[in-house]
């Protein structure tokens, strides 16, 4: 799997690529995470199931990412550990997983950025020669 940041005026970015779908997903929500907080002192405290479905990967990227955002905001869940399972569904797609983290404690996380919202700027889902790729820009 390969996750590289994007240079962007305003925002935060990445691409990543990944041989299957639900790794894709997977490796986004873990991008998601390095983007927001540092990997120091977290652990797996909690998790949190997610099943969304979409018409698109895309709309099912962005429902996917949208519910880390939420529950960072919310209860300042910082994800360390991710679950996630793509499938074609009859009228599109779902993912099911677990986003499985920290609550954020000031003595124990470092904090990056505050992401606002998963945008669908530039955003991409497709497969390329056997790989999956995925470009995602966050609004901060």
């Amino acid at each position: 799997m390969t996750l590289r940041e994007l240079d962007h005026t305003a925002d935060i970015g990445f691409e990543v690529e990944a041989p299957t779908l639900s790794e894709l997903f997977r490796e986004a929500a873990v991008g998601l995470a390095r983007c927001i907080s540092s990997e120091e002192g977290l652990e797996p405290r909690e998790e949190h199931p997610v099943e969304r479905t979409a018409a698109s990967l895309e709309d099912l990227l962005v429902e996917w990412l949208e519910e880390q955002v939420f529950l960072c905001d919310t209860i300042g869940l910082l994800v360390s550990d991710v679950e996630a399972e793509v499938e074609e569904s009859g009228d599109g797609f779902r993912v099911r997983g677990t986003l499985a983290g920290d609550r954020f404690d000031p003595d124990r996380h470092g904090l990056k950025v505050q992401v606002k919202a998963v945008t669908y700027h530039e955003l991409e889902v497709e497969n390329r020669e056997g790989d999956w790729f995925a470009r995602i820009i966050f609004d901060i």
